[in-house]
């Protein structure tokens, strides 16, 4: 009988979380997760899960929709974009309404409460806190790579996934450090959430709010510096389309069903190999669409906040993001990677 074939996440938030939630099903495949931090857990406030990466749940197995439904996600109902600046401001530019149009917009979820939930079920020896990747080795391309962490301890796999986010450590190694897509660079945008009751937070910033001299400038400074792309690998998208958790949601559903189709250490680089084919395309074109969707949003587009421009253009910006067929992506993925099978 063939030995398991051995795969490594690193980064224990909610990408890697979803992805060992969608591996662990495989018996031929030994997982593990690493996180650097004490214990599991996400920051931040609330995620939004779309249409296209509910779809993606859904395909990945009951499990999986359950874990979002148990972590108390509720319907956003609709959304609705109002121009906050220049002559036409407070005039609405466009709106969706899930009831309206019948079909589901976004989920939005409490960040921790989802990780909570897609690690519930893993085996506890299978999580791995306290474990800050240092260094990985490879003596031959054969071999299986060695993981170093911070406490002296290692760990062999055959695949190494990196999700450990912006400060990736497996995105230095791979790259190298002198390479810019090693380190993440400031976007120019500041978010900054907490919980409040809605009349505490309005009498504390009153019902009137204030504008910058010129917003445009203050928030496009770094948008003008970042290059389109870092050599041929595929650049972290900004968040004006609210798209990264959905991505890697996306993501999990086409790796998990590719490495659970292979057999063997050989078979899975040709599985990575398909993934690569298969996703950079829609994600660099969310990538790109990002950035784009950001210059106009904050009056840097060619049209700036015209707002008979934006009426018919900004809302669908989104629609080849939510609309995409993820149950066809995933038999394309299979199909391929049959053929490179067969190749082999």
């Amino acid at each position: 009988m063939a030995r398991p074939i051995r795969i490594a996440i690193s980064g224990g938030g909610l990408a890697g979380a979803c992805l060992i939630h969608a591996l662990i099903k495989h018996p031929h495949l030994d997982v593990h997760i690493f996180e650097s931090a004490a214990e599991f857990r996400e920051s931040g406030a609330a995620v939004g899960i779309a249409r296209n990466a509910l779809t993606a749940l859904d395909l990945i197995g009951p499990s999986a929709a359950e874990s979002l439904k148990r972590a108390g996600a509720v319907p956003q109902l609709g959304v609705r974009f109002k121009l906050g600046h220049g002559p036409d401001r407070g005039a609405l530019v466009d709106e969706a309404d899930s009831k309206t149009e019948n079909r589901r917009l976004t989920s939005i979820v409490h960040r921790a409460a989802f990780l909570r939930e897609l690690l519930a079920d893993i085996p506890k020896e299978r999580m791995h806190a306290s474990k800050k990747l240092v260094n990985v080795d490879r003596p031959t391309e054969e071999g299986p790579i060695t993981l170093h962490f911070a406490d002296g301890s290692t760990h062999e796999c055959d695949v190494l996934v990196g999700a450990d986010g912006i400060h990736s450590r497996v995105r230095g190694l791979v790259l190298g450090e002198e390479d810019p897509a090693s380190h993440p660079r400031n976007t120019g945008f500041w978010v900054i959430m907490t919980l409040q009751p809605y009349d505490k937070a309005q009498a504390s910033l009153g019902k009137e709010f204030f504008d910058l001299k010129d917003a445009r400038d203050f928030f496009a400074i770094s948008l003008n510096r970042l290059p389109s792309t870092f050599g041929n690998i595929p650049q972290p998208a900004l968040t004006c389309l609210g798209s990264g958790a959905g991505m890697s949601i996306e993501d999990s559903l086409i790796l998990s069903t590719l490495l659970g189709r292979t057999a063997t250490p050989d078979e899975a680089q040709i599985a990575l190999d398909v993934y690569d084919r298969i996703r950079r395309p829609r994600t660099q074109r969310i990538v790109e669409s990002s950035r784009g969707t950001g210059l106009i949003m904050t009056g840097k587009g060619e049209k700036r906040l015209e707002l008979a421009w934006l009426k018919p253009n900004l809302l669908p910006r989104w629609d080849f993001i939510i609309d995409f067929d993820n149950e066809k992506h995933r038999d394309e993925a299979l199909e391929l990677l049959e053929t490179q099978l067969k190749k082999a």
